[in-house]
């Protein structure tokens, strides 16, 4: 598994990088030893997908700032919000694994996690 982690991460898969630095004390960036981090393991899906074909940053923004505008409605539509929230989902990975918001925030920017069928 290490071998296969350690080729991953040179080709630039994101679920690997993010993860990798355990041996803190060497790195060229000087960034503290992640003592604390969580690998994935063989059975884990989507820990942190890649952005899907054809998508970007701003793409994904975009859709989310819908997403937002649906939940404010007095009905969302069901379906509506679980296409976004499967779209978005590399997105939203990257922002609660990378920036570690606080929960509050997470919330206000994906207002659709506090649905039952999310």
């Amino acid at each position: 598994m290490g071998n296969y982690r350690s080729k991953m991460r040179s080709l630039g898969h994101t679920d690997v990088m993010v993860n990798a630095g355990k041996r803190g004390r060497y790195s060229a960036s000087r960034d503290p030893p992640n003592k604390n981090i969580k690998k994935p393991r063989k059975g884990e899906v989507n820990y942190l997908p890649d952005c899907p074909d054809g998508l970007d940053a701003s793409s994904l923004e975009k859709y989310r700032q819908e997403l937002v505008d649906e939940m404010k409605k007095k009905k969302p539509s069901a379906d509506f919000i679980s296409q976004r929230m499967d779209i978005t989902l590399s997105f939203r990975r990257k922002e609660v694994v990378i920036d570690k918001p606080p929960l509050s925030q997470l919330l206000e920017r994906w207002p659709a996690l506090i649905s039952e069928s999310q």
